[in-house]
């Protein structure tokens, strides 16, 4: 089925969940530009709230992998999963699937995954521990505790996306999560949080109890 329709502004959300699913012709992934996914939107409206959802931090546990982007989005009314992947047999082909309950064809989650796509992570695929290089590896094993917890304050202080991932992994209320901080005080929370995290962590035998590394 191939959905080419331009659709109206208005977004209805239907009481229930089941998941929808569509095909776009003469759309690749390896060529896909901003211009091509705002015709998939079909409207400015959706387009430019899909943009707010890509810039607001609402993505996560986002992996390309074998050119099949998958995503987890948090939503008005829950949390989601989209998954765009080339046509079977036809490059020139997108299928992308959504399990909001959008009554539309292409949701504004699908747009807003494609747009992160172009601007993030063409090349990006989740890995885990073991799929570091081993150099890297060696040097965070290597690591003193305090320069661990010196790297990822710093890092969440400069990168949104890894602060995102701590809020995820680290117990934290869900409005912090979702409101994505960016005020300097609950950002001071967090760093507190992760301070007291590592605090509890158990130490290398090699590290002194003292703080003093």
């Amino acid at each position: 089925m191939v959905h080419t329709g331009s659709q109206g502004e208005g977004e209805i959300e239907p009481q229930s969940h089941k998941e929808h699913k569509g095909q776009k012709d003469f759309m690749s992934l390896p060529s896909l530009t901003r211009k091509d996914v705002m015709q998939l939107a079909g409207s400015h409206g959706l387009f430019r709230r899909a943009e707010e959802y890509c810039n607001t931090g609402k993505i996560f546990k986002y992996s390309v992998s074998r050119n099949v982007i998958t995503a987890g989005l948090h939503g008005n009314y829950g949390d989601y999963t989209v998954r765009i992947s080339p046509a079977s047999g036809n490059p020139d082909e997108i299928d992308y699937k959504c399990d909001c309950p959008s009554n539309r064809d292409v949701c504004k989650h699908i747009v807003a995954v494609l747009l992160h796509y172009i601007k993030e992570g063409r090349q990006t695929v989740e890995s885990s521990i073991q799929d570091l290089p081993p150099p890297l590896t060696q040097t965070l094993e290597e690591m003193s505790h305090r320069e661990l917890l010196g790297l990822v304050l710093k890092l969440v202080g400069e990168k949104t996306d890894f602060r995102r991932t701590i809020l995820e992994n680290v117990s934290y209320s869900n409005q912090i999560i979702n409101q994505q901080p960016r005020d300097p005080e609950l950002v001071k929370k967090l760093k507190k949080k992760i301070t007291d995290f590592f605090k509890a962590a158990p130490r290398r035998p090699n590290e002194s109890g003292n703080g003093e590394d």
